[in-house]
């Protein structure tokens, strides 16, 4: 009796990046879809704050038609490392540091310690 060879099983990789953010190039194409702005620019914006606000390798790709159609406006996705899969529709104008901060809120304990002290006033 032949022994049955098993399939070929994928081999899973590890990529250098630990976030990724999906931004839908379908949304600029639609005619209730975001005016005077392209996709390109918007990953560009998005890649540029991810870097300022140091997400951990963050990857941002554009994609096809993520079904969500926001009028005027792209849909951004971004899966962190922590799993959290986070949904935000971005218009012209709208700022890229805010939109990350969204995409990407600190995790409890990872806020950094600020040396100034309180805007109280303080009772004498």
């Amino acid at each position: 009796m032949p022994e049955e060879s098993a399939p070929d099983r994928p081999t899973p990789i590890r990529p250098g990046w630990k976030s990724v953010v999906l931004v839908c190039k379908a949304c600029e194409k639609r005619r209730k879809g975001p005016k005077k702005i392209a996709a390109r620019e918007v990953a560009r914006q998005i890649g540029r704050a991810c870097r300022d606000a140091k997400v951990p390798r963050a990857r941002v790709v554009l994609t096809t038609c993520l079904d969500v159609c926001p009028k005027k406006a792209f849909t951004i996705v971004a899966a962190s490392p922590d799993g959290l899969i986070t949904t935000i529709a971005f218009r012209r104008g709208d700022d890229a540091a805010a939109a990350v901060a969204t995409l990407f809120p600190p995790v409890a304990g990872d806020t950094p310690q600020s040396n100034s002290t309180s805007s109280a006033p303080s009772a004498t």
